[in-house]
């Protein structure tokens, strides 16, 4: 889980938006993806970036014009209005989830990935967007901090759980949790440590 157009200094998170200029944003993704392969990590997976940006760093790759690993995106995470910290995603709403699944599959995310915590697409309706997505042979992630998020994701039989804790007894008695990947948040900040490849 990685968002490669960004860098973990929280006191640089507001210089990345919609207007940064493209060079610089593909120059850092670019950068990010060399740190990726020197540090050993052969394949990542991209939850969300600025509009097509994640696509075309994907097409790059591919295309041999820079080093970097293995790369799966889904293009821009689906979210809601209500996510006001969220303002690069998929803007949808519950009448028009599937809408944006399908526009994301159709651009070729090899993932989509909802954020529902707070929640706002219950079951069905969550079940309905993986089935789609699944139809057409892209696997899903959502977004869930909460046991009630966490149990809907479940139910709905998402690919993957991101940032849930796995604590909670009604999440590891669910036999879905022995099919869905958990995937813990850890996040290592150079507000906390600096890159000792680039320092050496």
């Amino acid at each position: 889980h990685t968002h490669i157009f960004g860098e973990a200094c929280p006191s640089r998170i507001a210089e990345f938006s919609w207007e940064e200029n493209e060079a610089a944003a593909f120059a850092r993704a670019e950068r990010n993806a060399d740190a990726f392969l020197r540090y050993g990590v052969t394949s990542i997976r991209d939850l969300g970036g600025y509009g097509t940006r994640c696509f075309e760093l994907k097409r790059r790759i591919q295309a041999g014009l820079f080093r970097g690993p293995r790369f799966f995106t889904a293009g821009q995470f689906i979210t809601t209005s209500a996510r006001t910290d969220h303002s690069f995603g998929y803007m949808a709403a519950p009448d028009t989830l599937l809408v944006a699944v399908e526009d994301l599959c159709d651009r070729e995310a090899d993932w989509i990935k909802i954020i529902n915590d707070p929640i706002d697409f219950d079951t069905p309706l969550l079940l309905a967007a993986v089935e789609l997505a699944h139809q057409k042979e892209t696997r899903v992630a959502v977004h869930a901090f909460t046991e009630e998020a966490t149990i809907i994701a479940l139910n709905a039989h998402a690919d993957s759980i991101e940032h849930s804790p796995v604590g909670w007894k009604s999440v590891l008695a669910h036999p879905q949790s022995r099919v869905a990947y958990f995937v813990p948040t850890v996040v290592c900040s150079t507000d906390v440590v600096d890159d000792p490849i680039a320092s050496s």
